[in-house]
């Protein structure tokens, strides 16, 4: 889908349905009618997501260690008996398997917009020699004073990209037992 030259990749795109937001009802029978109007309605470019009801943090742990290694990013728990809302809503749940990491900070970027003038993100190189940048995670007291070149931080992130850069890194904290 990201290439820049035309190709026949898109043809393999499918539409995920997660809901119904027209229907009425608790999640559990929205979904429910719409696994009935595709069975009615089938599409080879549209599928209804399986629901899977989990009983327990061991049973959400066992699936989100199968949907990672699977090369998921992770889970959406809903509430079952939850009306439609939109937005943000109380009753779904985004579950990710996080890592946490430490990196050597090799430069600062700067800032935009509200940040301007002051740390936007670091420049970091991990022990595998991946430099990447880390923008987010940051009390506007660290960027205003981010940690020193050649500090080594601890960050937070959600697996790897096929180029082994960290996804999604977010700043933690500075160890400070290998501060320069």
């Amino acid at each position: 889908v990201m290439r820049r030259q035309p190709h026949e990749g898109w043809l393999k795109l499918r539409f995920a349905i997660f809901d119904v937001p027209a229907a009425s009802g608790p999640f559990r029978l929205r979904i429910k009618q719409a696994g009935a109007w595709f069975n009615q309605h089938p599409s080879p470019y549209a599928f209804v997501i399986e629901q899977i009801p989990l009983k327990n943090h061991d049973q959400l742990q066992q699936e989100l260690k199968r949907i990672s290694n699977l090369g998921g990013e992770g889970l959406i728990v809903r509430n079952p008996n939850a009306p439609y809302q939109t937005g943000r809503s109380p009753h779904i749940l985004k579950v990710k398997q996080t890592y946490d990491a430490e990196a050597t900070v090799i430069a600062y970027l700067p800032g935009q917009g509200r940040n301007s003038g002051r740390l936007g993100a670091l420049l970091v190189k991990n022990d595998d020699g991946v430099e990447f940048r880390i923008g987010t995670g940051f009390t506007d007291a660290e960027r205003d004073n981010p940690p020193a070149i050649g500090t080594v931080i601890t960050y937070q992130y959600f697996g790897h990209y096929p180029s082994g850069i960290p996804k999604f890194p977010s700043y933690g904290r500075v160890r400070s037992d290998r501060e320069l």
